[in-house]
C-alpha cells in the first residue's frame, strides 16, 4: 500500500441535488487508511435538499472546523 502524507479537504462547495424524483446524497468521508500525516476538512461549503446525510466523517484526531451549509449554520 502506497502511504500519502498531509490530507487536506478545503474550501469546497459540496452541492445536493434532486432530479426526476431522487434525492443525491453527499458528503466527505474519510478513512485512515495509508495517510501518514494530519488530515484536516476545513472551510467547505454544503447545501442543503430534503435529505441529507451526516456531511463529514474523519477518523479521530482529523481536524474538522468553520465547515458550514450555505445558509452559515455551522456542518460539523
Amino acid at each position: 500500500m502506497e502511504v500519502v502524507g498531509e490530507f487536506v479537504v478545503e474550501r469546497n462547495l459540496f452541492v445536493n441535488v434532486d432530479r426526476n424524483g431522487q434525492v443525491a446524497s453527499w458528503g466527505v468521508g474519510i478513512e485512515n487508511k495509508g495517510i501518514d500525516g494530519p488530515i484536516t476538512v476545513r472551510d467547505n461549503t454544503f447545501t442543503k435538499s430534503t435529505w441529507t446525510v451526516g456531511p463529514i466523517s474523519a477518523p479521530p484526531g482529523s481536524s474538522v472546523t468553520a465547515n458550514v451549509y450555505e445558509d452559515g449554520s455551522s456542518a460539523q
